[in-house]
């Protein structure tokens, strides 16, 4: 499955879904290293041995399948991990994760305005 193939509401509690395994895989300084300093599979490894529960998550809400209940076969598991890692989307959200927040900028637009500083 490709994240943009799900639409509506259902992309909307994807992403929803996404973003706790997402942020606790990329908030790990040894991914985070290993991603941006490595060939993409040591990062992959890493994430593999080190966040099962998260990897099986993201595979979960990928496969439109209840997290609770998924457990995919060792043969299945390859091929739904390289259709993540194929998946521009997927990727972008680690690296947005990554991304550090300066402190003098904020992702909410107001807390950046002359406006809101005189509120």
């Amino acid at each position: 499955m490709n994240l943009s193939d799900v639409r509506g509401e259902d992309a909307l509690d994807a992403m929803a879904d996404l973003l706790d395994p997402v942020t606790k895989i990329a908030a790990d300084k040894e991914f985070a290293n290993l991603y941006q300093s490595k060939p993409l599979l040591f990062s992959v490894k890493y994430a593999l041995k080190n966040h099962k529960k998260e990897i099986l998550e993201i595979l979960a809400i990928m496969n439109c399948e209840d997290p609770d209940t998924f457990n995919p076969g060792f043969w299945e598991l390859p091929k739904m991990v390289f259709e993540v890692l194929d998946d521009e989307n997927v990727r972008s959200l680690f690296q947005s994760q990554q991304m550090k927040k300066s402190n003098d900028s904020s992702f909410a637009a107001m807390q950046n305005t002359k406006e809101t500083e005189e509120m």
